[in-house]
C-alpha cells in the first residue's frame, strides 16, 4: 500500500517562500499549516497559540532515517514555500477523530497538536475552528479541508 500524501490536493496552490522559526518540527504524517509569528517567521499552527493561518508549508525532505523535518535552531536560517490558502485550495491532513462519517462534511475543525503532530479536530468546540471539512477518508482517518477566509493571515 502506498503512503498517504498529505498536503495540497486541489486549487491554485500559489504562494511564496518565507523564513521559518527556530526548531519547528514537521512530521511527514501530519499537517503543515503555519502562521507568521511576531518576528515574521513561519511557526507550526495550533489553535491554542495561533488565531490565523498563513498557509501550508511545503517542507524539505525528511532528515535521513527520520519521519520528520526540523528547521534550524536559528530562527529564519531556513526558508520554505508556503501555499497561501484561497477558497479554491483544499488540503488533506490527519484527523483526531477516527470514526468519520459524511455528516462531518461542512463542519468546522480546529488545528491541534497531538504528540507534536498537527491534526484536524472536528470535536474541539472550545477552540477556534479555522478549517472547514470538505471531504473525508475513513480508511486513513484523514480529512480534506479548506481554511476559512476570515482566518487567513495577511502580512
Amino acid at each position: 500500500m502506498a503512503e498517504i500524501r498529505y498536503g495540497h490536493m486541489e486549487g491554485p496552490g500559489k504562494g511564496k517562500e518565507y523564513p521559518i522559526a527556530a526548531s519547528q518540527t514537521f512530521y511527514r504524517r501530519g499537517g503543515k499549516f503555519v502562521y507568521s509569528d511576531s518576528a515574521g517567521a513561519m511557526t507550526l499552527a495550533d489553535c491554542n497559540a495561533a488565531t490565523s493561518v498563513m498557509g501550508w508549508l511545503v517542507t524539505p525532505k525528511d532528515a535521513a532515517g527520520q519521519v520528520y523535518w526540523t528547521s534550524s535552531s536559528t530562527a529564519k536560517n531556513d526558508k520554505g514555500f508556503v501555499i497561501t490558502p484561497t477558497m479554491g485550495d483544499v488540503f488533506e491532513m490527519p484527523c483526531v477523530d477516527t470514526t468519520l462519517t459524511a455528516t462531518y462534511i461542512g463542519k468546522g475543525a480546529a488545528i491541534v497538536l497531538r504528540s507534536d503532530i498537527q491534526k484536524a479536530d472536528i470535536g474541539n468546540t472550545a477552540s477556534t475552528e479555522m478549517l472547514t471539512v470538505v471531504g473525508i477518508d475513513n480508511d486513513n482517518d484523514t480529512v480534506l479541508v479548506r481554511v476559512k477566509s476570515k482566518y487567513v493571515q495577511n502580512v
